[in-house]
């Protein structure tokens, strides 16, 4: 039994409740967690955290209050913009009342295993491009890519920009960036948490 189906004793109640399983990295904007909702379904969410704003000042917390749903928003949109059978939501966490982003949970790509699913990202990149979307400067990392069942998913979603007409090649320059950091980029693990027992009423 993995670790994941062993957290099932401690299942949250409420749907904006999660039980955290192990925490999937952290990012400029945001920190992504693996969790299972109420009904025990393996979810992944991006909580949004930055504080400051580009000149790092700290934001008010009415400033920060809209800076992060309106991150967690463009994300939700883009994805399900992408992926018509997949679908990511923006919740606001009951307890601690942050925004994220709650998106099907997605495996990172072992670097042995990278080269073997060029073909599936470059679908992924086909699916982007139909959106008229684009990571800015090519800034596509596998830490964006993930395994969902037999396909490559692409997210961290929210900076897209739209291409531009003369842009024509760009899912061809994505696809190059991933294979020229097939080897360099490090594989992002999840670190686990401790199960903690339920205590009984």
């Amino acid at each position: 039994m993995d670790h994941a189906r062993k957290c099932q004793q401690n299942l949250p109640e409420g749907p904006s409740s999660y039980y955290i399983v192990g925490s999937l990295g952290n990012g400029a904007t945001s920190n992504g967690f693996h969790a299972l909702d109420s009904e025990g379904k393996e979810v992944a969410l991006k909580v949004y955290v930055k504080h400051t704003n580009a000149n790092g000042t700290v934001m008010s917390k009415e400033k920060f209050e809209k800076v992060a749903e309106a991150s967690v928003n463009r994300e939700a949109e883009n994805f399900n913009s992408i992926y018509n059978d997949l679908k990511a939501e923006e919740v606001k966490l009951s307890g601690i009342g942050r925004w994220c982003v709650v998106m099907p949970f997605f495996r990172p790509i072992e670097k042995a295993k990278r080269r073997g699913n060029l073909e599936k990202i470059q679908e992924a990149l086909r699916k982007l491009e139909v959106t008229g979307l684009k990571y800015r400067d090519d800034d596509v990392r596998w830490r964006h890519v993930g395994l969902y069942k037999e396909s490559c998913i692409l997210f961290d979603l929210a900076d897209l920009e739209k291409v531009r007409p003369d842009d024509t090649s760009f899912v061809k320059g994505h696809h190059d960036v991933l294979e020229n950091r097939i080897e360099k980029e490090p594989v992002a693990e999840e670190k686990l948490f401790k199960i903690e027992t339920p205590t009984k009423p």
